[in-house]
């Protein structure tokens, strides 16, 4: 009979197979790449397993795209030359980022001076509603021609059933009332009592002004026009204007309204200059 196997002691335990070196990384992960957790390598986000060391990649992240300020600041990462090549001569990323830098600045830059002008506007409409305004008088008027009892002055004496008219003679149109102030202010709206009074039998009773021709006088002798069209109505009627610095103001007759039966004047009653508080 044959006899048991004789206890045997255990050896010594066979080395661990040692892990190959890892290729050189030759770029970091790029954008929409998966990142393996053990290397630290980008991948392609279809593959499963790590291209540089085989890394299960069931729980690797995504590198997320940077910012684009962050891009346009931030070096570029170089791609190597393909081997039989020569590599072409590039323009230096740092001039490229200054390019870049000062075209951004420079559109900046243009948008805002583009911009300036309705941007001033909108800010002195709202300060011309917060802030009010006050009426300002003229120290001197004129005008092309007056007919008899109705003479410049009474366009601006505060009084609206007196009112100036050109002489009855002569054409209305292109008859003109100017009014000269002391110092220059914002002139914001323009109200007008049109025709020969605010009560409308009195008001029926003479032409008045369709459209006027406002010419602002400004300091420095910068002038500027706009005209108006006047609702056919007896009282006031306000128009907004916003000029600066004015210093005069010339209101010429465009068009005339003949209401039936009214006489041969053509009658502005009372005309009111509203500046800034």
């Amino acid at each position: 009979m044959d006899s048991a196997p004789a206890p045997v002691l255990p050896g010594a335990a066979a080395p661990k197979p040692q892990r190959r070196g890892l290729p050189p990384e030759d770029r970091g992960p790029a954008p929409g790449e998966i990142i393996c957790g053990d290397c630290g390598a980008g991948n392609a986000p279809t593959r499963k397993f790590c291209r540089r060391c085989g890394t299960d990649l069931a729980d690797a992240p995504i590198v997320r795209r940077a910012p684009w300020w962050r891009r346009v600041f931030q070096p570029r990462q170089r791609r190597g030359t393909v081997a039989g090549t020569r590599p072409a001569r590039k323009v230096r990323r740092s001039h490229r980022r200054l390019i870049v830098t000062a075209a951004v600045m420079l559109l900046l830059v243009a948008g805002g001076w583009l911009a300036r002008a309705p941007l001033s506007r909108t800010y002195n409409s709202v300060l011309d509603r917060v802030e009010g305004t006050k009426i300002v008088n003229p120290t001197s008027l004129s005008a092309s021609g007056s007919a008899p009892g109705h003479e410049a002055a009474m366009a601006r004496d505060g009084k609206t059933n007196r009112y100036w008219a050109p002489a009855p003679r002569a054409n209305p149109k292109g008859q003109w009332v100017e009014m000269r102030f002391a110092s220059a202010y914002r002139l914001v709206y323009l109200r007008v009592f049109n025709g020969a009074s605010s009560q409308l039998d009195e008001y029926l009773k003479e032409g008045h002004p369709g459209k006027l021709r406002l010419t602002i006088m400004r300091k420095g002798g910068k002038k500027s026009t706009k005209d108006i069209e006047l609702n056919d109505k007896a009282g006031s009627q306000s128009v907004h204007l916003g000029f600066d610095d004015v210093v005069g103001v010339r209101l010429t007759i465009q068009t005339v309204v003949y209401p039936p039966k009214s006489g041969n004047l053509v009658a502005i009653g009372e005309v009111e200059f509203l500046a800034r508080a």
